[in-house]
């Protein structure tokens, strides 16, 4: 059969700089955006979060290094919701939950440093097709329908185990 891809379009705006987005001048930021709705378990946020703070000592975490997460439909799921508040609060990360417009989610991830999923399950993968196209460097899952344009030529594949998850993510 014939596969045709998603679309991926839209082009940043300098308006919508770093500063715009209250988001540190000097710290490498790597960053992940997920749609709540979208199973948690599946895109593993409490992975990624995990990963960054193996990966960086603490003294690193917000000031050299920033974890930021942007997702929407949030205050859907008031226990994830609090859950990532705290842990990213933890780890000196910034959780980013307001609604932004094509331009401005396009802006932002043109700000950002390095794009990070650590999903266990993926579709098409959108928001790894969007920083790729901006050039952005991806660390992703070598996993599911991402392999189809993530390969070792282009992104930093991460090795993975499957291990059945509940419905909260947990082992």
């Amino acid at each position: 059969g014939t596969i045709i891809p998603a679309v991926i379009e839209g082009e940043p705006s300098h308006e919508y700089d770093r500063r715009h987005f209250g988001l540190p001048e000097r710290s490498t930021l790597y960053f992940f955006n997920f749609d709540a709705s979208s199973s948690y378990a599946r895109k593993n946020p409490a992975g990624l979060i995990k990963a960054f703070e193996t990966a960086f000592a603490e003294h690193e975490r917000g000031t050299a290094a920033t974890l930021v997460v942007k997702t929407m439909r949030l205050h859907w799921f008031p226990e994830l919701e609090r859950f990532l508040r705290r842990e990213m609060k933890r780890i000196n990360g910034i959780l980013m939950v307001d609604d932004l417009t094509n331009t401005e989610m396009t802006s932002l991830i043109n700000c950002i440093d390095v794009y990070v999923s650590l999903h266990r399950c993926e579709g098409f993968g959108m928001g790894m097709a969007e920083a790729m196209r901006l050039g952005k460097p991806l660390i992703a899952t070598a996993f599911t329908a991402t392999v189809d344009f993530c390969t070792a030529d282009n992104c930093l594949p991460v090795r993975h185990d499957l291990v059945p998850i509940t419905a909260t993510g947990s082992a």
